[in-house]
């Protein structure tokens, strides 16, 4: 994930916090990679992201750092700190994203925040975007009541678009490329092996000869690995085998 895209959002939630809490907040570590286990028992508050680029962003408090910053909301019933918890730390996602929103659009990402939601307690649907070009990054923010996660889950629509342009431009290259004149095509074609590959450069299929000289075909899958044979015994006997996925004759017929 680009870098200024978690600025984006790390910056207007130190800036935040301090206003709200009056303490400094730190970043103390990012990851690429984001296990189910960084959401549990706790807070989940989650703000949509829609635009050029799409998926969530989560902050999670665990349930000791949730009870601390309840702790410190003197002057209220027990009772209420859960639900001031709540409202405060609402309060504060609907700020950072109302301030990331503008930079996000200044690095050329236009995006739309949506409305924050929150879960509570454990969280095993934590809603994140799959596919190519899918990435999650999570900052670790230390604040003076305990650890918080900041989880970015997205998706760069603006890359996938110009990379499946870049796709669509290099095929209709290469297929051009192909154009041939009908006048051009010989009657006869000589050779002593022939290979036929895919649009990715992928062997799929030979016609040659084996180390004896008799003839052999066979055909590959996607993935380079034989699934089809047929070829011709010195004495001329044929014979025709069939693969697994493992490269383990399945059948054959001679």
């Amino acid at each position: 994930m680009h870098r200024e895209v978690i600025s984006a959002f790390v910056a207007p939630i130190k800036y935040v916090w301090e206003q709200e809490f009056g303490s400094d907040i730190e970043t103390t570590d990012t990851e690429s990679a984001i296990e189910m286990e960084k959401t549990g028992d706790g807070f989940t508050f989650i703000a949509p992201v829609d635009g050029s680029l799409t998926g969530t962003l989560g902050l999670y408090l665990d349930d000791a750092t949730a009870s601390a910053i309840s702790a410190g909301m003197r002057g209220r019933w027990v009772a209420e700190y859960e639900d001031e918890l709540q409202k405060t730390l609402m309060r504060v996602i609907e700020k950072v994203t109302a301030a990331a929103q503008p930079l996000l659009i200044k690095l050329g990402y236009e995006c739309e925040i949506g409305e924050i939601s929150w879960i509570e307690g454990r969280n095993e649907e934590y809603p994140r975007p799959t596919g190519e070009g899918a990435e999650q990054a999570v900052a670790y923010l230390e604040t003076q009541f305990g650890t918080i996660a900041m989880i970015l889950s997205f998706i760069d629509t603006i890359t996938l678009q110009a990379r499946e342009a870049n796709r669509k431009r290099d095929r209709e290259e290469w297929l051009a490329s192909l154009d041939f004149d009908p006048a051009e095509v010989p009657d006869l074609v000589r050779a002593k092996r022939f290979e036929l590959v895919d649009d990715d450069g992928h062997t799929r299929a030979v016609i040659g000869r084996l180390g004896d000289g008799s003839p052999h075909v066979v055909l590959a899958d996607t993935d380079g690995r034989m699934r089809c044979a047929i070829w011709l015994a010195p004495n001329g006997t044929p014979s025709v085998a069939f693969f697994d996925n493992n490269g383990r004759r399945s059948w054959l017929a001679a």
